[in-house]
């Protein structure tokens, strides 16, 4: 839930920088599992995350960690199809 625009942005930004500084440690971290679940463990990163991000910032929450793994699946599939990737 989100108390207002200005709560939204305050998360926005703040979830952009765990993402820029924690994220590569966690999922260094947590590379086993993530090979051994077959990648399906970078959402529970990516919920985990989301968590930290409702502790930071007061007019955001998530109710649990059900909700943040959803929100994280539904994060991840507007990142495929927003963010054009360099490459292949």
């Amino acid at each position: 839930m989100i108390e207002s625009s200005l709560d939204a942005i305050v998360a926005a930004i703040v979830l952009g920088l765990t993402n820029a500084t924690l994220k590569p440690i966690l999922q260094f971290i947590a590379l086993p599992i993530t090979f051994l679940t077959l990648g399906f463990f970078y959402l529970v990163v990516n919920g985990l995350l989301l968590m930290l991000v409702s502790v930071l910032v007061p007019g955001f929450h998530v109710s649990g960690f059900g909700t943040a793994f959803f929100a994280s699946i539904v994060l991840s599939i507007l990142n495929a199809i927003f963010i054009k990737k360099d490459g292949f």
